[in-house]
């Protein structure tokens, strides 16, 4: 593969130029504020919604963490189906507002 890099032997995206998504170091911020604009007024299944983003870098544990902030910071509706009391996973349905800017 090597002669297919540059000179140095590296390789990058050769289209149009894209802004950055996600940091090489994926914070949580950055999940909720994904989650909040991808599924803005709609209501989802937490497995679903994992699947849904199958392509980005984060992990069950993300996901959970930035579920909990959006629903303290009232962004999301928790219907819990699966889990107990404050957790979310399986069928839990989370409904994301649309919430003004």
């Amino acid at each position: 593969m090597w002669p297919l890099g540059d000179e140095e032997g590296t390789f990058d995206y050769a289209a149009e130029s894209q802004q950055v998504l996600i940091s090489s170091t994926p914070r949580v911020e950055e999940l909720s504020e994904i989650l909040t604009q991808s599924f803005a007024g709609r209501e989802v299944g937490f497995d679903d919604l994992r699947e849904g983003t199958w392509d980005l870098p984060f992990i069950e544990k993300h996901y959970r963490q930035a579920i909990k902030d959006l629903e303290q910071r009232q962004h999301v509706v928790v219907r819990r189906m699966t889990s107990k009391r404050t957790g979310v996973k399986g069928n839990d349905r989370i409904r994301f507002l649309k919430v003004a800017r």
